[in-house]
């Protein structure tokens, strides 16, 4: 972790020397951070599909690679991983989705779909993704806010009743 941090500060102090602009050191910090995290998640999903292939159940054999971009809270992350035929229950699957609870064949990533639905119910759609866009550089359209608006009060209404 020390040797990140020095990393960062090397990082940021060249670009306080370049610019003498904290608002801008600040924005330079947060989007390397956010591909730094988005690299080494990448590479971690990767990593571990690798082990769920090792680990598989007999039955289970690899019908392809597929890829996907899933929008998270720092920003667009592409994933590839191994789609199985299940020869018992004569079906598809990928491990790496259901076993880190990915959103079968969704956009979105649990996490970025509840804290922008926190941050829409506390202000707008609109404002959210412009929070968004500022602190991952990445766009997001008010439809895709709005369906997880949609997608966090469905999963909320059994909640509520349940007590």
């Amino acid at each position: 972790m020390e040797e990140l941090v020095r990393l960062c500060k090397d990082m940021c102090l060249q670009k306080l020397k370049d610019t003498e602009d904290f608002s801008q050191v600040e924005q330079y910090a947060l989007k390397a951070m956010n591909s730094c995290m988005i690299d080494g998640l990448s590479q971690a999903l990767a990593e571990f599909d690798q082990v769920l292939f090792e680990e598989r159940e007999k039955g289970l054999y690899v019908k392809d690679y597929t890829s996907r971009t899933l929008i998270t809270t720092m920003g667009p992350l592409q994933i590839t991983r191994r789609r199985y035929v299940d020869t018992a229950a004569q079906d598809t699957v990928c491990l790496l989705d259901e076993i880190c609870d990915l959103p079968e064949r969704g956009r979105v990533s649990n996490g970025f779909s509840e804290m922008i639905s926190s941050v829409a119910a506390a202000s707008s759609v609109r404002a959210a993704c412009g929070v968004y866009g500022f602190y991952t550089g990445v766009n997001v359209s008010p439809s895709t806010v709005f369906a997880c608006k949609s997608r966090e009060l469905d999963y909320a209404e059994p909640m509520r009743a349940a007590g």
